[in-house]
């Protein structure tokens, strides 16, 4: 779950090289909402860790 935005950022960038950018900026707009969603969940703790 923690490693899927960086995965998606990774893929994109070897999507551009590939020349695909297309799918690059899709891929790479998953990978920040993604990051996104994880920073909401990690601020309103939802997952309840107690940290």
């Amino acid at each position: 779950m923690m490693v899927l935005p960086f995965l998606l950022v990774a893929i994109a960038l070897a999507l551009v090289f590939f020349d695909k950018p297309a799918l690059a900026h899709a891929t790479w707009g998953v990978g920040l909402l993604w990051t996104l969603y994880l920073l909401n969940v990690h601020a309103t703790d939802k997952l309840n860790l107690n940290f």
